[in-house]
């Protein structure tokens, strides 16, 4: 058992993810995890990307899905882009920008 918890298998993940991500890259990660890591007890919390970015400092959650850019210190914390979105601007064709 102390071997499969060193591996994580075993265990307890605390993950945190931001409102946007709960439709797209949440529930296929979370899936997959659990495929592979079937022992592992998930939870599961929304926050917004301070809140994950003050958590993952406090040591109260362990993995964070944010969306960046990230405001405080992130020096010492791994960051990996898991997915990129392209951006849609919406305005009246009344609007001087619409051109």
């Amino acid at each position: 058992m102390t071997q499969r918890a060193s591996h994580g298998e075993v265990g307890r993940l605390v993950i945190a993810f931001e409102g946007s991500s709960a439709y797209d890259v949440i529930p296929v990660s979370l899936k997959t995890y659990r495929e592979i890591f079937h022992d592992v007890e998930l939870v599961v919390l929304g926050m917004t990307t301070e809140q994950q970015v003050e958590a993952l400092h406090n040591n109260q959650i362990q993995v964070g899905f944010v969306v960046p850019p990230l405001q405080h210190q992130t020096e010492d914390l791994e960051i990996e882009a898991v997915l990129e979105r392209p951006m849609v601007l919406a305005l009246s064709e009344a609007h001087p920008l619409a051109a």
